[in-house]
């Protein structure tokens, strides 16, 4: 795919070291791709991991892909739990209407909460 060997490689880093931090500053990584609900910085992050550490990243991906079911119902169940809290303080209540959300962190996410 790439010209030389170690090219697709370099490229990755660039994107690791650069254009995600670059691309988080700038506030992109609350943009979604036109008509998907994929954030830009999420697929930059996680497409440079997967070129530059090709091993260890299909291992982490296929190990969230086994725990899928139990990451998502843990998931729902912390936001559950968030909600009720909320909706029983009446002071916050008062105060502001909150909107609780969640999501299962990326590879990348994972990969550097590990480093």
């Amino acid at each position: 795919r790439f010209g030389l060997p170690n090219e697709g490689r370099a490229l990755a880093r660039c994107a690791l070291d650069l254009h995600v931090p670059l691309a988080h500053g700038l506030g992109f990584d609350a943009l979604a791709s036109s008509g998907s609900n994929e954030r830009l910085t999420p697929s930059l992050e996680n497409r440079a991991l997967r070129l530059y550490f090709p091993e260890d990243y299909s291992m982490i991906e296929a190990w969230m892909s086994e725990e899928d079911e139990l990451l998502n119902r843990t998931l729902q169940r912390c936001l559950r739990e968030v909600r009720r809290a909320l909706d029983a303080d009446s002071d916050v209540k008062a105060l502001a209407t909150c909107k609780v959300r969640g999501r299962v962190k990326s590879v990348y996410s994972v990969v550097k909460k590990l480093l």
